[in-house]
């Protein structure tokens, strides 16, 4: 895996150097998680069962030209991005001096926190997402870093309140409130909002 086009997930290199549309399959986590709570429930009639390939959605993306190169025929076009292509494996080569790539197993092997010299939270620890950024050191890097950490605090603080019963907890702006499967509270939470609002 020495070229951008030949990495196995999704990659721009591979529609521009092999022609080939990208198309991928999408899973809707959420939407799934929310029919198997329901499915537990028994929300659902038991005939229908949940599947994981009803909320799987596959999409063809199409990449236009780029505007300087918009005139190129679709060859030309293709030669350009090998050559980018080209120059982008040299340079990693040199860099790793001569070293071999990692690989994929590798890449995906590497702990998140042995990627980047950041700090992560306690409740990222073990998670499989990976992360990419311009430059570690950059000053906009660290001010977004602490901004999306902050949120990130904010909200798990607010949504453990929520689901340990605190319906008043107040959630960072943009943000939604987890879904209630537990039935005390969603008893709760129901018994609230039908409380009269007032003794006359």
């Amino acid at each position: 895996m020495a070229r951008p086009e030949e990495w196995p997930g999704i990659h721009i290199a591979k529609q521009l150097v092999g022609g080939s549309p990208l198309t991928g399959t999408w899973f809707d986590g959420t939407a799934f998680a929310v029919a198997k709570a329901h499915e537990r429930q028994k929300l659902v009639p038991e005939l229908a069962r949940i599947r994981r390939e009803k909320f799987e959605h596959t999409y063809t993306v199409k990449i236009d030209k780029l505007p300087s190169w918009a005139t190129d025929t679709d060859d030309e076009y293709r030669a350009r991005a090998v050559g980018l292509c080209d120059e982008i494996v040299q340079e990693a080569h040199v860099a790793r001096a001569g070293k071999p790539v990692l690989g994929v197993r590798g890449i995906l092997a590497t702990p998140i926190d042995k990627q980047f010299n950041l700090h992560l939270p306690s409740w990222a620890e073990g998670r499989r997402h990976k992360t990419c950024w311009e430059a570690t050191d950059g000053g906009e890097t660290a001010d977004y870093v602490e901004a999306y950490w902050s949120y990130q605090r904010a909200y798990r603080l607010a949504a453990d309140a929520y689901r340990a019963g605190k319906l008043d907890a107040v959630f960072p702006p943009g943000s939604f409130r987890p879904p209630v499967y537990d039935a005390h509270l969603r008893r709760q939470r129901v018994g609230e909002a039908l409380a009269p609002t007032g003794t006359g």
